[in-house]
Formats: structure tokens, C-alpha cells, sequence
């Protein structure tokens, strides 16, 4: 996710799956209804999170969840539609269709990413850090990466 990996979704340039994921906690500047617009104090524009990779775009996640909480906001949104990703409910499956989109795009749009998650081919992937017990599907990336994987086939 932190990788610096370009990919296009839905008309969109990414520098990252984690710029993706972070940007989705910041304003939509074109949707005059998103309440986050009233903020000022957001260290980033979407458009410039959308093109952060690696810590630098985890980082700007954190500062937009200070500030969304600080403002009793626990959705983020992606194309107009705002969704707690975190409710185990429809939100979560949103978000996760959207993150297992972009993971798709993201190997399909780079063939050395794609060469090398073929190689894995019989392998079980496991995350390299620990996520908790309870976390959305969405989280589990090494999961959605074998199942890209093994419709490759």
C-alpha cells in the first residue's frame, strides 16, 4: 500500500494505494454539501494527498483524522458518497470494493508489481505488521492480493 506504484481509478492518478486511502479523509473541493470545505486547517488539498506515497501519505491521513474528529466526522468520501469505513456494515464493503479496485489497477497498470505477485503463485501472503482482530476486510490487503492473484489464472 505504501509503495510508490502509479496507478489510474476512475479517471484519477494515484501515486499510491495508501494516497488513495488517505485522500478519502479530506474535503471534496467540488461538492459545496461536504462539511469538511468550512475547515481550514486541513495540511493538504485532496488533490495533493491523491499523489503521496509511503509515510508521507500515512502521515497526511493522521493530520485529517486529528482534525475530522475534532469535528465529530467519522466518514470519509470517494466520488460524492460519504461512508464510515469502519462500521462492518455497508460502509465497509464500499471501501473495500473501492481499495480492491484500486489494488487491481494498481497491478494491472505495473507489470513488475504483476510479475511479482505472480511468482507468489501457491504461496499464502500474511501482512507484515500487526492489524488487530477486528479490522474491516478492507485492511487486509494480502488477502485481497490473493484473490487478484488467483483470478489471473
Amino acid at each position: 500500500n505504501f509503495a510508490h506504484t502509479p496507478f489510474i481509478l476512475n479517471g484519477q492518478k494515484y501515486a499510491s494505494i495508501e494516497g488513495l486511502w488517505q485522500m478519502m479523509k479530506y474535503p471534496e473541493p467540488k461538492k459545496t454539501n461536504d462539511p469538511r470545505n468550512k475547515i481550514k486547517s486541513y495540511p493538504y488539498k485532496r488533490s495533493e494527498v491523491q499523489l503521496l506515497h509511503g509515510f508521507e501519505a500515512k502521515k497526511a491521513g493522521d493530520q485529517a483524522n486529528k482534525i475530522n474528529e475534532s469535528i465529530n466526522i467519522n466518514w470519509v468520501s470517494y466520488q460524492g458518497i460519504r461512508f464510515n469505513y469502519k462500521d462492518h456494515s455497508k460502509g465497509s464493503v464500499l471501501h473495500y470494493q473501492i481499495i480492491f479496485d484500486a489494488i487491481k489497477a494498481k497491478i494491472e497498470q505495473n507489470p513488475k508489481v504483476k510479475k511479482l505477485l505472480m511468482k507468489t503463485k501457491g504461496l499464502i501472503l500474511k501482512p507484515d505488521h500487526h492489524q488487530g482482530s477486528n479490522v474491516p476486510d478492507s485492511y487486509k490487503y494480502f488477502d485481497i492480493l490473493m484473490k487478484i492473484r488467483d483470478l489471473k489464472e
